[in-house]
């Protein structure tokens, strides 16, 4: 197979049986959906089933009854291009357990009224810090809710109809 496994367009032929294996599939791709929903709350539901539906093309491809089960590919491509989305928009995948607590420890504080010399003196940190952890939590949160665009690449209709570029 070629460098990716979507560089040509699909043929009737090949647009019509993946048309059946999209059918036949619905319930894995919602047990998927479903389970990378509560892996990646920050994520809209819309943008993780594009994800997965474009993953599902590339699955569909590169699948081989001999190689292995249809599930494991798709949910490996599937966790492969959430995890590219999340790159592309500049999403962190995992923040330290240690730096949560703060965060929301020092929101926690700040909320309530408390001097950001006594969250800074309570959480044994630098001012500095304090300041670029919690405008980097708002910078992230703002930046996600205002963005209601979607992943750039092509939709998986698109990607049926024209194949890339």
């Amino acid at each position: 197979m070629p460098a990716g496994h979507l560089d040509r367009p699909f043929s009737p032929e090949e647009r019509v049986a993946c048309q059946r294996a999209y059918v036949r599939h619905q319930g894995l791709i919602r047990t998927l959906g479903r389970q990378f929903c509560q892996r990646y709350p920050q994520l809209d539901q819309g943008v993780i089933f594009s994800c997965i539906d474009v993953a599902f093309l590339k699955a569909f491809r590169a699948y081989d009854e001999k190689k292995g089960k249809f599930s494991t590919i798709l949910a490996s491509f599937a966790r492969g291009a959430i995890r590219h989305y999340i790159r592309d928009h500049h999403e962190l995948v995992h923040v330290p357990w240690r730096q949560r607590a703060v965060v929301e420890q020092a929101k926690r504080m700040l909320n309530e009224g408390h001097p950001v010399s006594r969250v800074v003196a309570e959480l044994k940190i630098e001012r500095t810090l304090l300041v670029q952890i919690i405008g980097l939590d708002r910078v992230a949160t703002t930046r996600y809710e205002e963005d209601e665009s979607l992943c750039h690449r092509p939709t998986p209709m698109e990607l049926l109809e024209t194949g890339p570029g």
